[in-house]
């Protein structure tokens, strides 16, 4: 089966967020991101009144922005970035705002390299509410790089082969293992 799901980016006005969201809700569509601009909470709020889903990563930066989501009954599901939150720990506080709200989380993933997908994929399997939902992030992204720091990618083939499921690594740390030579090649001084 497959789901859609729709990420505005913050693009969106409130009435303009609201025209689009009235426009889609019969297509069965699963979430949309971040319709409107960050700091729009109470825009958020009245978008969820159309009954689409909404999901807020843009909005869910700090353990106040979490906080501020809940108290404003801004979304449906927050989507929490393990790069944009400040790794693990901020993480878990925040997924645990969210468990303690009634809200399911999708860990999503930027354009990032396969360290922060492997961080990722910790994070979603171990963390509260994450259960059942899956997302791009953690695996193989849309916004696949050229190249990588690590000596093995999590491929499309390895992810359809496993019915659509990425295999959390297994091994010390993270279970990746880093090329070191590609660190020096792409290091910046």
């Amino acid at each position: 089966q497959c789901t859609v799901r729709v990420d505005c980016n913050g693009g969106f006005m409130r009435d303009d967020a609201m025209a689009f969201l009235r426009g889609i809700a019969d297509n069965n569509i699963e979430l949309v991101e971040q319709p409107l601009p960050a700091e729009d909470l109470e825009g958020s709020r009245l978008c969820r009144e159309i009954g689409v889903p909404i999901s807020l990563d843009e909005s869910l930066i700090t353990l106040a922005d979490a906080i501020a989501i809940v108290r404003n009954e801004a979304c449906d599901i927050m989507n929490i970035k393990i790069p944009r939150v400040g790794g693990f720990l901020l993480a878990k506080k925040m997924a645990a705002i969210a468990d303690a709200a009634g809200l399911p989380i999708i860990c999503g993933g930027r354009t990032a390299l396969e360290i922060s997908r492997a961080a990722s994929r910790h994070f979603a399997a171990s963390a509260m509410g994450a259960t059942g939902r899956a997302h791009e992030g953690p695996g193989p992204a849309s916004q696949e790089l050229r190249d990588d720091v690590v000596t093995k990618r999590t491929s499309r083939d390895e992810t359809g082969a496993a019915g659509g499921f990425v295999q959390v690594e297994k091994g010390p740390g993270l279970g990746i293992e880093i090329a070191w030579d590609k660190v020096e090649k792409y290091a910046v001084n």
